[in-house]
């Protein structure tokens, strides 16, 4: 009876275990997806809204940024392009742009290829591609647009029905157990 209950109790905590591992690699996939969509979305706003100044003056960052701080997806924003010795904001929302431009170089520099997300989809490091050619990277913090959706409630349920039918079979084998 013991080694039985015991065999039990292992069958269900790697049951347990599949069910939390499956729920993980979902809210991951699908933060990654619905970050990915957010940035672009936004790209392309920021491609929109900057293909009417092709120079990339001061008055096409002043707009970007008019239009970042009314938009409901971001938070926060930094708009970078890469010089010698690193990257000078062009555009931002953070109080201490060159702190972030500096902690934050490594995603500056790999952003420059492709979109970067972070874990959790709350910032997202994404290319602008300008009418004149030049390439900024763009640090767009997201207001949870991007945070994964996945329901825990059904992920509790799942894993509370799996419990429960462990239990009532362990209790269905244990009378048999007895008179054996």
């Amino acid at each position: 009876l013991l080694s039985l209950f015991a065999f039990l109790v292992l069958l269900l905590g790697l049951v347990t275990l599949n069910l939390w591992r499956d729920a993980a690699q979902r809210a991951r996939t699908e933060s990654r997806r619905n970050a990915d969509l957010v940035a672009r979305v936004i790209g392309d706003l920021v491609r929109a809204w900057t293909a009417r100044f092709p120079s990339g003056s001061e008055e096409t960052w002043a707009e970007l940024s008019r239009r970042l701080s009314t938009s409901e997806l971001v938070s926060g924003w930094i708009v970078a392009e890469r010089r010698a010795g690193g990257f000078a904001p062009l555009a931002s929302s953070e109080p201490h742009p060159e702190a972030v431009l500096a902690a934050e170089a490594g995603e500056f520099r790999r952003a420059l290829g492709e979109v970067e997300v972070a874990p959790g989809g709350t910032t997202v490091w994404m290319p602008l591609l300008m009418p004149d050619g030049r390439r900024p990277v763009a640090r767009l913090a997201i207001r949870g647009a991007a945070v994964p959706s996945v329901e825990i409630a059904g992920v509790l349920r799942g894993i509370l029905t799996v419990m429960a039918l462990g239990t009532a079979l362990i209790y269905s084998l244990y009378p048999i157990s007895i008179y054996s």
